[in-house]
C-alpha cells in the first residue's frame, strides 16, 4: 500500500512540476493601449502592445510582425506600436516570435488578434431621424442624408 502512495506521490508531484515549468515559460502579447470597444482596435490609430519575458526566454531575440498592420518604430524590443490598416471585416494580429534563445524555446511565437473596426465603403441603409455613431475617435462625426419628401396614401406626407 505504501509502495502505490508512493507511486502517487511521485506522479502528482511530476504533474506539479510540468504545470508549473509551463508556467514558467509561456509568454503573453498583452494590449496595453485601451480601444472604445473591447476586442477590437481602430483603423489608423497607433496601439502599443507588450510581451512578457518569463524564464528561459531573457536572451532570445524578438520580432514583432502585424497582419493588416504596420509597425511603427523598433520591432524588437518587449513593446511594440502598430498602426492598424482601414481594411473592413478584416482582424489585426500582433505576433512576437522569439528566435536564438539558445534552447527550446526558439520559435515560440505568441499572438494577439482583434477585429479593426472599419467603416470604409459601408452601406448604411435606412435610418430613423437620427443614429448614434460609436467610432474609433472621440471628435465630431458629420452625416449627410438625402431627405425624402413624398407622400403615402396610408401615411401622409412623407
Amino acid at each position: 500500500m505504501k509502495k502505490i502512495s508512493l507511486l502517487y506521490g511521485i506522479l502528482l508531484l511530476g504533474v506539479l512540476l510540468t504545470i508549473h515549468s509551463f508556467t514558467l515559460t509561456a509568454q503573453t502579447v498583452t494590449k496595453t493601449t485601451t480601444s472604445p470597444v473591447t476586442g477590437a482596435v481602430c483603423p489608423n490609430v497607433i496601439t502599443e502592445y507588450s510581451v512578457n519575458i518569463p524564464n528561459g526566454f531573457q536572451n532570445c531575440s524578438r520580432l514583432w510582425t502585424a497582419a493588416n498592420g504596420q509597425i511603427d518604430g523598433s520591432a524588437t524590443g518587449t513593446t511594440v506600436k502598430v498602426k492598424w490598416n482601414d481594411t473592413p471585416g478584416a482582424k489585426g494580429r500582433i505576433t512576437c516570435t522569439f528566435t536564438n534563445c539558445g534552447n527550446s524555446n526558439d520559435n515560440q511565437a505568441p499572438f494577439h488578434e482583434e477585429l479593426i473596426l472599419s467603416v470604409k465603403n459601408q452601406s448604411w441603409g435606412p435610418y430613423g431621424s437620427s443614429i448614434n455613431v460609436d467610432y474609433c475617435s472621440k471628435a465630431q462625426v458629420n452625416l449627410i442624408a438625402k431627405q425624402k419628401i413624398g407622400h403615402d396614401a396610408d401615411r401622409g406626407l412623407l
